[in-house]
């Protein structure tokens, strides 16, 4: 029997990600790097789950945080 393994990010299903350009919005972050890497937009705004509240912009993604 084959066993599926699926590595999840510690940030998946906790945070949600929203392109600032599209609005196009995740919750894994494996799907943030493939929309960055189809569209190459750039600005993406990291918002957690539970309290609604603005994380970061990029910083804890990409390094380079837009604040």
């Amino acid at each position: 029997m084959n066993i599926l393994r699926i590595n999840m990010h510690h940030d998946d299903l906790k945070m949600m990600w929203v392109c600032n350009k599209c609005r196009s919005r995740f919750v894994f972050h494996s799907d943030v790097d493939e929309h960055r890497k189809k569209t190459e937009h750039l600005t993406i705004e990291k918002y957690d789950l539970k309290s609604g509240k603005l994380v970061d912009s990029l910083g804890a993604i990409y390094g380079t945080s837009m604040r």
